[in-house]
């Protein structure tokens, strides 16, 4: 049985392993991987990988690469390309992974408690991702997840997610009259239904789902209308939209630069895309999380509004019940100083008679 040519690497660091990955690809030779490997970092030396080997039971330490050929033992798919292992059953921690020639499906699985767990897919074939465990990121607060011009279609989380709100990394803006001109001006902002255009194209005007919300084109007209900058404000975003494009390399005279065989040297760059009118395209978007926090102060200003209002009626009404209560009382005084009048009348003795003539 032919062996599948392999390198066998020890005592390499993991953190050069994604470095080392990325040079994979099916051309390599076993020449080419050792030089590869030393370019990393990796010493070690070259070794057959046939239907012999398990993968469950690689030598301890190992880092190992099949090319073709067979395959070992217990490998997911039959068309493996290439394996990867690092550690061994003996150890209580490991990790192995696959490429498949023929689906180009990536796999991983881990070594826990001298356990190997089940093979997970890492990238299938139609671009799909599975993970088995944290999707950590290597630097904090560098990295997004997806842009303007390459959106995800949506997402299910079992819980909200968690959203930094530490006040040992903010600034307060202590600025009460722009805060009041922007609830104010958002208080405007008409609440709208719609439907999605992408959705009718895909469903129809009848299949397409209802949604609510404000529309970002009336939010940054009812800012601007208010004296203030739509953009200074988080809650408000304006992403120009890129297109990735593979172009000829030009040298200062604009000639495209050639490679040692005449063929002109490519790049794969991000240019924008340009409107019907020739004017860079973007896309209006909004943070959920700031548009709840300044519609909750629009309520509560609403509400300060109304219960202002209230004192006030309240106040008027104080008024006007203590005129009444003057009133009545000067009424009362009025109806007693009658009767008293009334009652010493009866008490003076009648007016004499006039005397004759």
């Amino acid at each position: 049985m032919t062996q599948a040519a392999a390198v066998t690497i020890g005592g390499a660091s993991r953190s050069s392993l994604p470095m080392l990955i990325d040079k994979i690809n099916a051309s390599v030779t076993p020449a080419s991987m050792a030089a590869a490997f030393a370019s990393h970092g990796f010493g070690g030396y070259a070794k057959g990988l046939s239907s012999a080997d398990d993968m469950n039971t690689l030598t301890l330490g190992t880092f190992s690469i099949g090319l073709s050929g067979s395959y070992p033992a217990n490998a997911p798919l039959p068309q493996s390309r290439f394996f990867g292992h690092y550690g061994g059953i003996s150890e209580t921690r490991g990790v192995q992974w696959m490429i498949d020639a023929g689906t180009g499906r990536f796999l991983t699985r881990g070594l826990n408690n001298a356990t190997w767990g089940p093979w997970r897919r890492v990238v299938d074939d139609g671009g799909a991702a599975e993970f088995g465990g944290h999707l950590t990121p290597t630097a904090d607060a560098l990295h997004n997840l997806g842009s303007a011009s390459r959106r995800l279609n949506n997402s299910h989380f079992a819980v909200s997610p968690t959203i930094t709100s530490d006040g040992r990394e903010k600034q307060i803006v202590e600025d009460e009259e722009t805060f009041y001109r922007l609830v104010v001006a958002f208080s405007r902002v008409p609440i709208r239904l719609y439907k999605w255009l992408r959705s009718i194209a895909e469903k129809g005007e009848a299949g397409a789902r209802i949604h609510i919300g404000p529309i970002a084109q009336e939010i940054e007209a009812a800012l601007i209308e208010a004296g203030l900058d739509p953009y200074a404000f988080g809650l408000l975003g304006k992403d120009f939209l890129l297109q990735i494009v593979t172009r000829a390399v030009l040298s200062e005279s604009g000639e495209p630069v050639l490679d040692e065989n005449g063929q002109p040297v490519m790049e794969t760059v991000e240019e924008p895309i340009l409107d019907a009118d020739g004017q860079p395209a973007y896309r209006l978007s909004v943070r959920p999380d700031q548009l709840s926090a300044v519609a909750l102060a629009a309520l509560k200003l609403a509400d300060d509004r109304r219960h202002a209002e209230i004192q006030a009626l309240t106040a008027r009404a104080d008024a006007q019940e203590a005129r009444f209560d003057a009133l009545m009382a000067a009424l009362a005084d009025a109806q007693n100083l009658a009767g008293i009048r009334s009652a010493a009348a009866a008490l003076l003795p009648p007016p004499l008679a006039p005397a004759p003539e």
